[in-house]
């Protein structure tokens, strides 16, 4: 009886058709043919799906998976849901309007809307935390218990860029993700520019036999992923992103390549190895050298795959003190550090991380006190600032613009200002933005009308200089009276 039941069942399945038979994702509709016609996804399966959009799980990975039609390609999202590391399964989609949401239980959810080509984040809510798109070009504002700060991140959170383990999750974060973006903004294109950030480089496809052995650094001394022996197939597509000179004086490439659809990996290879390659020779992007520090009460994962994975190779504590060469994706400072007493380059999350900046210098700062305006250069900042013996500031044109601002030293070895400022100044707004500049005093000409004689009158004034990577722009000190109010009528922030 037991054999013939078995029998039956097994007729049965047979004579179902083959889309039910092979559908052990758990999907339906025009996302099902779209999985079924990708090997890649076949030990996956559906945690929820709302339309054509799902939020699908393995033993190691999950993606959000979706298309827009039966005849567009299906689109993968991997660092738009947690991981089964994060050991957070419970993922949920539901409808929203033209849009969805996915959520983690009732404190955790993000909310899509179509824009453009794609769909965009509009609101997140993470306990009693809250990050609402208000303008369309990024512009976020995030809310805990009252206490506001401003999130600009360009063209905003599309699906392409979000990723659930990088959002600010917090006021904290949103603030020192801010400060990162503006430390280590002259070393935003050390791994080059390009149009489509999210896939960098310039492919090369050898089509040769062999691999070549993949560093964490430009050196033979460096440490390497995958348990010491990552390598990279000369069958395969690699990016190259820029050449660096080791220490060893030979052009070493940095790479990224695919080690599966699941994980990416950026590493370094010599440029001799990689056939076909032709030496650039000359170097434009700009390095850096900045001194940060894991933020207190955090913890920063290290990474070598900030595209696709985020996999975490190494793990920072709180107070640990790295050195910053640059920031990728104005997501990512590039850091150095050691791991087993050999020297790696890793990516480190931007809301991780606090400058580790000196002494403020209050007598420096005691000389900026009072009226400057803007008169000559590139606009580094408001038109007009007025700076306070207590340490705040504002713009007197329009006084809604105002927060707290320091003065230290700075270090010429950080390579961020093309002219070696003595200082560097950091404007903080109440609003939660930040700017962060180098700073030299001075004196300077400014030109005075005389309305009574109709004549130009020349004096020397006191006056200082803010400057970035590649330009700067100068400021002479004025009577605050000569201040004209620009504020609107509604009292907007400009």
């Amino acid at each position: 009886m037991k054999r013939l039941l078995v029998l039956t069942v097994t007729l049965a399945l047979l004579l179902l058709p083959g889309t039910a038979l092979a559908n052990s994702w758990g999907l339906k509709g025009d996302l099902l043919s779209a999985v079924m016609a990708d090997d890649a996804w076949d030990d996956y399966t559906s945690m929820d799906q709302v339309g054509n959009v799902a939020a699908m799980t393995s033993r190691y990975h999950n993606a959000l998976m979706l298309v827009k039609d039966g005849k567009s390609p299906l689109e993968v999202y991997t660092r738009a849901v947690w991981q089964p590391t994060d050991h957070k399964d419970d993922a949920k989609l539901t409808k929203s309007g033209s849009g969805f949401v996915l959520s983690y239980g009732k404190q955790e959810s993000y909310t899509f809307i179509p824009h453009e080509d794609s769909f965009i984040l509009t609101k997140a809510v993470i306990g009693d935390f809250t990050l609402t798109l208000t303008q369309d070009d990024g512009l976020y504002i995030g809310e805990k218990n009252g206490r506001t700060a401003r999130l600009y991140v360009w063209g905003g959170y599309t699906l392409e860029r979000f990723s659930i383990r990088l959002l600010p999750r917090s006021i904290e974060e949103i603030l020192r993700f801010n400060t990162m973006r503006r430390a280590l903004d002259s070393g935003s294109d050390i791994l080059g520019w390009y149009e489509d950030a999210m896939r960098p480089g310039k492919l090369y496809t050898p089509v040769k036999k062999g691999t070549v052995p993949v560093y964490g650094a430009p050196s033979e001394k460096a440490w390497r992923a995958g348990s010491g022996k990552a390598a990279v197939s000369l069958k395969g597509n690699i990016w190259v992103l820029r050449e660096w000179i080791g220490e060893d004086g030979d052009t070493w490439l940095h790479i990224r390549y695919e080690v599966s659809q699941r994980t990416h990996r950026f590493g370094f290879i010599k440029a001799s190895q990689l056939p076909g390659y032709q030496v650039v020779g000359c170097d434009t992007y700009q390095q850096i050298a900045v001194p940060v520090r894991v933020a207190d009460l955090t913890m920063a994962a290290l990474t070598d795959d900030p595209l696709v994975s985020q996999y975490g190779q190494h793990l920072l504590l709180s107070g640990t003190e790295v050195t910053a060469i640059g920031m990728y994706n104005d997501e990512y400072a590039l850091v150095q550090v050691e791991i087993s007493g050999k020297p790696a380059w890793l990516f480190a999350p931007l809301k991780d991380l606090t400058p580790n900046a000196g002494d403020v210098l209050w007598d420096v700062m005691a000389q900026l006190e009072g009226c400057w305006f803007f008169h000559a250069g590139g606009n580094m900042s408001s038109d007009y600032l007025q700076f306070h013996a207590d340490g705040t500031f504002c713009d007197p044109s329009i006084p809604e613009n105002h927060g707290v601002f320091t003065v230290t030293a700075y270090d010429p070895a950080q390579g961020k200002y093309w002219n070696d400022p003595p200082y560097e100044l950091t404007l903080r707004y109440a609003d939660g933005r930040v700017n962060i500049c180098g700073l030299t005093l001075n004196q300077t000409e400014y030109d005075m009308y005389d309305p009574e004689t109709d004549t130009v009158k020349w004096e020397m004034r006191d006056g200082f200089s803010l400057t970035n990577w590649e330009g700067g722009g100068g400021y002479v000190r004025i009577d605050e009276k000569d201040v004209p109010d620009l504020s609107g009528p509604d009292g907007a922030v400009g």
